[in-house]
């Protein structure tokens, strides 16, 4: 008899020590879901295992695509997301506080307003005062015991000296790896995170002598200094250099070599007629880095940091940024994979480095409309692939191709996908055109970020300008070539130009396609112009905020 109650009382409590050890894992999730960890992979995951979640993915496109609850994307790009989800409101008090991590996170003053709202919600929305402390909580109950709260809020790095990275660390020990290695990844790949605070500074003994602005090359001259950060699966981010520009030293077997392990962006810096330094939109650059290296497996990395990086690097090369009005720095940010294999797997170690050069402009002939070749031989990007993230691997299928067309006298390709000729993208940049609606009114139209298309930081501007002036439609649709021959003939087709960060903004004048050149007009009460009057005026717009001409929150100052 006693037997019997032994084991009955010995099985109850392993069944008991289970259930403790699962619900802590939930609630040690719902913990490590800090903004700088989550993926939208993490998100998924998470959803479908019924575990309380709160995230906050770099502009999450379909990262609430298993939460009903969830309003639409894209959200801001400056804003985090939060969500809360199959979490019981208790009026008990825990010794974990939902709140705690959400408030690490969050700026003091800003306001967090409920996006969702329903009887089957309990929506939360609160605020931070200077101290620190959330204030003016508000709450809408819900009938039933669960609840889902989405929201945003301002993000702010997590610090260095988080009190319970110490407690995190220990958590992990505990955890199984192959739980660990599903469910927690991205909180792994932050073990040491990118600190700009550890910088370490080594300057060059010799300086380069400077190139004049008129005898610029894209993409030919280097600044005297480069950042260089190193990253290993187990250690996390190593400490921060800036040191003389050099070579990089890899092994042959290195395996950025042979699987194309490397993503990049490209961003500049202006200076302005006072002389201050300024970066345009940098935390868009980092989100869509963000995005590349987890799209390849490379790891990701806190965006405020490395743009503190970058200022110390421009005030240290300061001298190499052009004080002229369309010249400028242009900031090249790469992460390569550097683990030393042939095996095809996610690379252990990988290295950050940023390197700059003195740039005028784009095309040689200057701000001057160009030719474009509509090819459907190749193809650029195709439906869940690549294209959306700026990897080096989806530039080199399109040298050749871009060499055929100039060879027929075209500076750039105009990439068509599909039988029906969907227009994509250029070669470096996105596409806009100017139409007439049905009412003979004006519309901007550019292809949809469908995820074969670069989400550029320009093109987002542009849209953006577009909408604050109200002057005109804005629409993100699918078009196609034979549609656009359409609406030139018939005289609705008013402008076209390619937007991008290199090139800013280009007018075009033509389109090779079938063997034959559609005409695209420039500005009808001008015949020697090479733009359109909306052409020059979005490229107007972006340089006064670029080289800080207005006021403007996109314009970020140096200090």
């Amino acid at each position: 008899m006693w037997q019997d109650e032994l084991k009955f009382g010995i099985i109850s409590y392993i069944l008991m020590f289970a259930f403790y050890i699962y619900w802590s894992m939930c609630i040690y999730s719902f913990r490590l879901y800090r903004p700088e960890y989550i993926s939208d992979a993490d998100i998924r995951h998470a959803q479908s295992h019924n575990m309380p979640l709160m995230g906050a993915p770099s502009m999450p496109q379909t990262a609430m695509i298993n939460n009903p609850a969830a309003p639409a994307g894209p959200y801001p790009p400056d804003r985090s997301v939060i969500v809360l989800n199959n979490h019981k409101p208790s009026k008990k008090k825990s010794k974990f506080d939902s709140f705690k991590h959400i408030k690490k996170s969050m700026r003091p003053n800003r306001t967090v307003t409920p996006l969702h709202r329903n009887d089957s919600q309990f929506t939360i929305g609160f605020k931070l005062g200077p101290d620190g402390k959330i204030i003016d909580i508000e709450s809408a109950p819900s009938p039933t015991p669960t609840y889902t709260a989405v929201d945003y809020f301002k993000r702010k790095p997590i610090q260095e000296d988080d009190e319970d990275d110490e407690n995190d660390d220990k958590m992990f020990s505990t955890i199984p790896p192959s739980f660990r290695r599903h469910v927690f990844n991205q909180g792994k790949r932050f073990k040491s995170e990118l600190s700009a605070s550890k910088l370490q500074i080594k300057k060059t003994d010799t300086l380069k002598p400077l190139v004049a602005n008129k005898d610029l090359v894209f993409g030919n001259s280097f600044t005297d200094h480069m950042i260089s950060v190193k990253w290993n699966e187990d250690k996390g981010w190593d400490v921060p250099e800036i040191r003389p520009y050099e070579n990089l030293s890899l092994a042959p077997s290195t395996s950025v070599f042979h699987y194309a392990t490397e993503c990049f962006e490209g961003m500049k810096a202006y200076k302005d007629k006072n002389g201050k330094i300024r970066l345009f939109r940098p935390d868009m650059n980092m989100a869509r880095m963000n995005r590349s290296t987890e799209r390849i497996a490379l790891p990701q990395f806190n965006g405020d940091e490395l743009i503190k990086l970058i200022s110390e690097y421009l005030k240290l090369d300061e001298r190499w940024i052009p004080n002229e009005r369309g010249y400028s720095l242009y900031i090249r940010p790469t992460m390569i994979g550097t683990q030393e294999t042939l095996g095809v797997n996610p690379p252990s170690d990988a290295l950050l480095f940023v390197i700059g050069c003195p740039v005028g402009p784009y095309y040689k002939t200057g701000f001057n409309a160009i030719r474009l070749y509509a090819t459907s031989e190749y193809v650029r990007a195709w439906p869940r692939g690549t294209g959306s993230a700026k990897l080096g691997g989806n530039y080199a299928p399109g040298l050749m191709p871009q060499r055929l067309a100039a060879a027929k006298g075209y500076q750039q390709n105009l990439w068509l996908f599909g039988p029906d000729h969907q227009l994509t993208e250029v070669d470096a940049m996105n596409l806009f055109m100017i139409t007439k609606d049905e009412h003979g009114q004006p519309e901007l139209v550019t292809p949809p970020l469908d995820g074969s298309i670069l989400p550029g930081v320009t093109r987002d501007s542009i849209i953006q300008l577009a909408k604050d002036w109200n002057e005109f439609k804005v629409t993100e649709r699918k078009i196609t070539m034979p549609e656009l021959c359409d609406l030139a003939k018939a005289g609705r087709v008013m402008e076209m130009f390619c937007a991008g960060t290199a090139s800013v903004v280009s007018p075009v004048k033509e389109i090779g396609y079938m063997d034959e050149d559609l005409k695209i007009p420039l500005d009808p009460n001008d015949s020697n112009a090479q733009a359109g009057p909306y052409t020059k005026r979005f490229n107007d717009a972006i340089y006064a905020i670029q080289y800080g001409e207005v006021e403007h929150p996109w314009s970020v100052v140096i200090n």
